[in-house]
């Protein structure tokens, strides 16, 4: 429960079982009244109140084009699924426990794209889209979680200054693929990689 004032309560919904399958169903309503142990006192019900609205009507989830990326956030990454752009509806994007900062130019009525937010650390958490009246977009089976990895560090760059077309060499964690480098707001092209004896990898 959100608020309560004058016989007036304000709720947020939770997930049903099988949110797909229980689309478009009429639900019971169910009010207790608990002690200060939370043992329920009284309630009180009113059948067949509430429609679950039909999944033609409702946001839905059905992908993520980056499923994975480092705890320390900053990832841009796109959401794609159907109905994402509900009229006067503003989506707030989270990730795990954090809010993904939403690239409004970016999103589409298919497509909602933001930048992941850290971590604590390395975990596999789920991504959800929540609109203000129309609550949570509904996953579908093949709505993956985002997996949030140990961060990785830079430990030296060489040389410190240069001219633009310069060649730099960045000493990393180990890498495992080919990464994208950024001088401020500009992209290096050709990037390549090499293992280093000490364990971790040149970045040129």
């Amino acid at each position: 429960m959100l608020s309560s004032a004058q016989g007036t309560l304000v709720c947020l919904t939770g997930a049903t079982a099988s949110p797909e399958s229980d689309s478009d169903t009429l639900t019971t309503l169910r009010v207790a009244v608990l002690d200060a142990a939370g043992g329920e006192v009284s309630s009180a019900t009113l059948a067949d109140s509430y429609t679950l609205r039909p999944l033609s009507e409702l946001p839905t989830l059905t992908g993520l084009d980056r499923s994975q990326g480092s705890a320390a956030g900053g990832l841009h990454i796109c959401l794609s699924g159907t109905g994402l752009e509900p009229p006067g509806e503003v989506p707030t994007v989270t990730v795990g426990e954090g809010t993904c900062a939403l690239n409004a130019s970016a999103s589409t009525p298919t497509r909602l794209c933001c930048t992941t937010p850290p971590a604590d650390g390395p975990a596999s958490v789920a991504v959800a889209v929540h609109f203000p009246s129309l609550g949570y977009a509904v996953s579908s089976s093949s709505m993956p979680s985002f997996t949030y990895l140990a961060a990785k560090t830079a430990h030296l760059l060489s040389p410190p200054s240069g001219y633009a077309g310069c060649t730099v060499t960045l000493v990393t964690d180990q890498l495992d693929s080919v990464p994208e480098v950024w001088l401020g707001d500009a992209a290096c092209g050709s990037v390549q990689l090499d293992a280093r004896p000490d364990g971790r990898s040149n970045v040129r």
